[in-house]
């Protein structure tokens, strides 16, 4: 929302370090963010037992398990860097 919807949303089309500066939030810190959040965790705990086992599946696949480690995860991301 901050590199989006505020002073540096709107100025990062006139000024290269503001539009430089949001992208870098958007690239590095909202990754940081969503992964100290720990989504699966905080979905599993406001799911209780019954919606757990879910979460559970969701991380007994093979694919969340690889992606999950840190060398592919790493890859990944800058492979996205690379993309945009």
């Amino acid at each position: 929302v901050v590199a989006t919807s505020s002073g540096l949303g709107r100025y990062g089309a006139a000024m290269l370090t503001v539009a430089a500066v949001a992208q870098v939030l958007l690239a590095f810190v909202a990754p940081a963010l969503l992964v100290a959040g720990a989504p699966l965790d905080l979905t599993r705990r406001a799911l209780g037992p019954r919606g757990s086992g879910g979460v559970a599946w969701v991380r007994r696949r093979p694919f969340v398990r690889v992606l999950g480690r840190p060398l592919p995860a790493v890859a990944v991301f800058a492979a996205v860097l690379v993309a945009l």
